[in-house]
């Protein structure tokens, strides 16, 4: 078992209304530390964040509550892959 007891190395949180609160953050990362489990090693209120465990950027797109993760490559997540959409699955 990982040290954070979850079976997860890393756990990411986004909060997309992070903006509403004085304090709040955009992300969170935990990951996890030897007979400590899980610890906070970044709180941040930017648009990006690395993850680790992913090894790859989660970057925040658009405004408010319609903002939505994706993932970003680049040194600095400053490059989003394009979409593929797929078409609707027809019976």
């Amino acid at each position: 078992m990982t040290p954070s007891g979850f079976g997860v190395p890393e756990l990411v949180i986004f909060d997309p209304g992070f903006d509403e609160h004085p304090e709040g953050m955009r992300w969170q990362v935990f990951q996890g530390v030897r007979s400590h489990g899980l610890m906070r090693v970044e709180a941040t209120r930017a648009d990006r964040v690395r993850s680790k465990s992913l090894g790859c950027w989660l970057r925040a797109v658009g405004i408010g509550r319609d903002t939505r993760v994706r993932v970003a490559v680049g040194v600095r997540g400053e490059q989003l892959p394009p979409l593929r959409i797929r078409p609707p699955h027809q019976a």
